[in-house]
């Protein structure tokens, strides 16, 4: 059962081979783009990842300038660093710019396939699962999403939606944002998202948990009591 999809940005041909290798026989998808530029491309023209494996050191540009040029794009997709570089402010400018994890790569294949499981339960993008709350959940696979006890048939749009909002819970998403992130950056979605929101708020309208703040010309927020 493969669990997720991988797009892995490393230039260099015997470091790609074992690392691919260890990775697909995790159970991964893997798919490797030799420079940021094919990794560009590839995110520009097919359905996103569920993480990035990404080199600092590459050919065309650096790991960081690849980040900052997919992040407004792609920002829930979470990025994760595997570098040779040992200096300890190359770590913190790559946490500093987003990424969930900084792995070397001298560690074991196994930890760096553990360290990949983490980030994916820490999003919760590889659980077919994702809990809002005690009393409100997405079944992913069947596109259900439960509150209350009731269930509810809900987009892809509005499960991408509510992941992203999830992973910045309690913080303010701009509306630019997540319509950057929903439909592209050329799309006018502002319509949509706000038919989005009206659908998800009058599905858990019941759960005192949870509720969906919009602010006028600024931003949403996923209000989660913890």
């Amino acid at each position: 059962m493969t669990k997720a999809t991988i797009l892995y940005v490393e230039d260099n041909e015997g470091i790609a081979y074992f690392v691919t290798t260890a990775l697909t026989r995790a159970g991964y998808n893997v798919v490797r783009a030799k420079d940021g530029g094919q990794g560009i491309v590839y995110l520009r023209e097919n359905a996103e990842p569920d993480i990035i494996l990404l080199d600092i050191i590459l050919p065309d540009m650096t790991g960081f300038e690849f980040l900052q040029h997919i992040k407004r794009a792609h920002d829930g997709v979470p990025v994760v660093f595997h570098t040779s570089l040992t200096d300890t402010q190359d770590a913190i400018k790559g946490l500093e710019l987003g990424a969930y994890d900084y792995i070397r790569k001298d560690i074991k294949l196994e930890e760096l396939c553990a360290r990949l499981d983490s980030v994916l339960a820490r999003t919760g993008i590889n659980s077919p699962v994702v809990r809002l709350s005690e009393k409100t959940y997405i079944n992913v696979a069947s596109a259900t999403m439960f509150s209350c006890g009731k269930p509810y048939d809900v987009r892809m749009t509005d499960i991408k939606l509510l992941r992203y909002l999830l992973q910045h819970k309690n913080k303010m998403c701009s509306r630019e944002q997540l319509i950057c992130v929903l439909w592209g950056e050329n799309v006018n979605g502002d319509i949509y998202l706000s038919q989005a929101i009206t659908r998800i708020r009058n599905i858990i309208k019941g759960d005192t948990d949870i509720s969906i703040k919009s602010v006028r010309n600024s931003g949403i927020t996923l209000v989660v009591k913890e």
